[in-house]
């Protein structure tokens, strides 16, 4: 990277996000509450598709409008924050042609209404309070949709944990809605297996969901809402300790990260917890190293980019072959939660301290991870995985048994794809 001084570091990780941004801004339209993308449709449905091109940039937008400088792609803070506010409230009105419909049982409407909370927290000051009291509360109203519905036992269970709490802060909650979003928290705390790492619930793999979903989402909470039970904000603060040590492992030389479990077509999301970690207040990693992973998963994949196009499908380019059901075109932009860095301050050691190579630079190793099931070694600066516990059940195989079930997984050397025929790939496949 040619970034030279730690402030410009900083500055160029803004106008990164900048960049990102600047193809979806391009093609927002006045009145409208979703950003047209091409790419294939999920099995969720139009609303639902529809309802993440709108959600998921916005949490992109949110992470750049808190952060400092940037402007520089021929738009404004003041623009981009005008027209997601009126889209939220276009989207949350019954009355609207471009309603997004209300939240119901196990649907991606959660999904997505949990991007947006953490979007209006992030930036607040630009999407949330300048909002009139009576479109606050529409799209509060919209939110208690989430109330009572069915949510998967995985992950899942967050984006119920995440509205109601939204409410609950605001003043607006229910009787019962803490207790209900603290009995989710147990349940997902359920799933916890040790040293940093848990199971996804009904899926019973171990990937890295545990990096942008379980970690990313408790941390979250605890920074956010924490004062509702701080012991637990203080646990989930404790679990991100051990799972970044054996995390950082996962990463070549080269910033990529090694390609295990689904939903590889968000990309550099991978990288989201170091700098939210940093943020928190957890003191896991060195922040010249959590800052060098960091900016390294993001560049491996920005560097491979076409440029002023939105984010395809794909891995290094466009390549739909690797998307799962339920991915459409703004899926993507869950890569989104990599640049929660961008709120660190940039006189903050994150950005200051002189970069630490990430550990596969270095002498070749071999870390096993008995909580999880794996070993990790580094060779040459690739990175292998090997896997001896994430097998193949009914929970998984609907989005592709290749993407756990090898005994080897591997940076450097591209994906693995389901044949035409729908055959189970038998390269490294785990069998008895």
């Amino acid at each position: 990277m040619s970034v030279t001084t730690e402030r410009t570091i900083y500055g160029h990780a803004v106008l990164v996000a900048e960049k990102l941004l600047a193809p979806l801004v391009a093609r927002m339209q006045p009145g409208a509450a979703s950003i047209p993308l091409e790419g294939m449709a999920s099995d969720h449905g139009k609303l639902a598709d529809i309802l993440e091109s709108f959600a998921r940039p916005c949490l992109l937008a949110a992470h750049w409008l808190a952060a400092k400088g940037g402007e520089t792609q021929g738009f404004t803070r003041e623009q981009v924050a005008q027209w997601f506010r009126d889209g939220l409230v276009a989207g949350t009105d019954p009355s609207s042609d471009v309603y997004w419909g209300p939240v119901t049982n196990y649907h991606q409407h959660c999904v997505e209404m949990g991007a947006l909370v953490i979007a209006l927290e992030i930036a607040r000051d630009h999407l949330w309070n300048p909002l009139a009291d009576a479109d606050k509360q529409q799209v509060l109203r919209w939110m208690r949709t989430a109330r009572g519905c069915g949510f998967h036992r995985n992950n899942h269970l967050f984006f119920g944990v995440l509205p109601l709490s939204f409410m609950v802060s605001a003043g607006v909650g229910s009787p019962g809605d803490q207790e209900l979003l603290l009995r989710w928290l147990d349940t997902l705390e359920s799933m916890y297996l040790k040293d940093g790492w848990f199971i996804d619930g009904m899926n019973e793999t171990v990937d890295i969901y545990n990096a942008y979903a379980w970690h990313f989402y408790g941390l979250w909470w605890g920074k956010l809402y924490g004062d509702m039970d701080p012991a637990r904000a203080q646990r989930w603060r404790d679990y991100a300790v051990p799972f970044l040590k054996d995390y950082i492992h996962f990463f070549a030389a080269s910033g990529e990260n090694v390609p295990f479990g689904r939903s590889m077509v968000y990309r550099f999301n991978a990288s989201a917890p170091f700098g939210l970690a940093h943020y928190c207040g957890v003191k896991a990693l060195a922040p010249g190293l959590s800052r060098n992973v960091f900016m390294k998963n993001v560049e491996f994949f920005i560097s491979r980019l076409p440029a002023d196009k939105p984010l395809s499908l794909g891995w290094t380019d466009e390549f739909q072959l690797m998307a799962e059901v339920y991915s459409c075109a703004g899926s993507p932009y869950w890569a989104a939660k990599a640049f929660s860095a961008l709120l660190i301050d940039p006189a903050d050691p994150f950005w200051t301290a002189p970069a630490q190579p990430l550990p596969s630079a270095g002498d070749d190793f071999v870390r096993p991870i008995p909580a999880a099931g794996l070993v990790v070694r580094s060779i040459d600066g690739d990175i292998e995985l090997l896997n001896s516990e994430s097998d193949i059940n009914p929970g998984n195989t609907r989005f592709g048994t290749y993407k756990w079930g090898k005994t080897s997984y591997r940076t450097g050397v591209g994906l693995e794809v389901a044949s035409a025929s729908g055959e189970f790939p038998r390269d490294a496949a785990l069998t008895a």
